[in-house]
């Protein structure tokens, strides 16, 4: 009898010691995971699935992950991704970039299932297709991918989208025979737009393609020609913040056209240039399936996005910056006066 209560004695305590085990464990975890909650909440609406994905490219890439959600843990976690996934150095193109050495033969196909997760490679539509806005916003890029997305805006106007202007956002870059087309191509938008090779740029181009699609016609053109500062090519924060100095009062309303594997990078870009200039523009941003693939490209556009969407990550969980960390944020962000502006705001006195 005794042997009997000593055994439910001890059995009594064994499952107490594994219950506050478990306890003590996903408290753990779910500390663990407030950077990773956090950054999926702004990307997707904080769903297990894109929390999971995120986590295990995280583990593959060597990222750890601090246990809770103040600015330096969120500055670590930005300062690590940028190491760990982003393929190209600060003021390189995406096309001068080098090989995540980490993505393997062996891990290929889980981090591509991730980042199928996490809606990097995937098709973006409308929240609604029939819906009218004031304006579909083209964003620039290299030739073909330009391309890509004047064809899927072209899909997108069939399937029953509408709206008064279509707007090219472009500018000054000029034309690389390496990542926009060939030198017969060059050839043939130089006697088009009636100017020496040398001197074509995206523009150029944009109203080009433009031109032989679909659209031509059927909406107001509006185009930002964007130029160069201080020597510097046009960019998604450049072109957004002219065409908001420069756009008709009606526009209220914009369908922003990208292409996978940047729809959420120009996302975050295009919220934090709102952000900035006070604006009230109520936006979507869409792209077509990702083609062409390559898998580096993909994971270095999710460290880019993980980057420009610090801010948003920051002043949701309402996070105060302290001026210990202010120097780890001008590292990590002084190299872009818009988001590191938008971050130095958040800087306690």
């Amino acid at each position: 009898m005794c042997n009997r209560k000593c055994g439910y004695k001890c059995l009594f305590i064994f499952v107490i010691c594994f219950m506050l085990s478990v306890l003590c464990f996903n408290r753990c975890e779910v500390s663990a995971n407030k950077i990773i909650e956090s950054y999926c909440d702004a990307l997707s609406g904080n769903n297990v699935e894109c929390q999971g994905a995120l986590a295990n490219i995280c583990k593959e890439a060597g990222i750890e992950l601090g246990e809770g959600l103040g600015a330096g843990d969120i500055l670590n976690f930005v300062k690590s991704t940028q190491e760990k996934l982003v393929n190209r150095k600060n003021g390189k193109e995406r096309w001068d970039s080098t090989d995540l050495i980490w993505i393997n033969e062996k891990n290929r196909n889980s981090v591509c299932n991730n980042m199928l997760a996490l809606g990097f490679l995937n098709k973006v539509s409308p929240k609604n297709k029939n819906s009218k806005y004031d304006a579909i916003c083209i964003l620039g890029a290299t030739m073909p991918a330009m391309e890509s997305r004047i064809k899927y805006a072209e899909e997108l106007v069939e399937e029953g989208v509408d709206a008064r202007y279509v707007v090219l956002l472009t500018g000054e870059r000029y034309l690389n025979d390496k990542v926009d087309c060939d030198d017969k191509r060059l050839s043939e938008l130089s006697v088009y737009s009636n100017i020496p090779k040398e001197q074509l740029t995206e523009t150029h181009a944009f109203k080009y393609l433009y031109s032989k699609s679909k659209l031509k016609n059927k909406f107001e053109l509006i185009i930002i020609d964007t130029p160069q500062k201080n020597g510097i090519r046009p960019t998604t924060q450049t072109t957004v913040e002219k065409f908001l100095s420069s756009k008709n009062s009606d526009i209220n309303i914009a369908l922003f056209v990208s292409s996978q594997p940047s729809v959420k990078y120009q996302e975050a870009v295009i919220n934090e240039v709102l952000v900035n200039c006070n604006s009230n523009l109520k936006f979507e941003t869409v792209g077509n399936t990702y083609k062409n693939f390559n898998l580096q490209r993909a994971i270095s556009e999710l460290g880019s996005y993980i980057w420009a969407s610090t801010p948003q990550v920051i002043r949701k969980a309402q996070i105060r910056i302290s001026k210990d960390d202010a120097k780890d944020l001008k590292e990590l962000f002084s190299s872009n006066c818009l988001i590191y502006n938008n971050l130095a705001n958040l800087v306690v006195e």
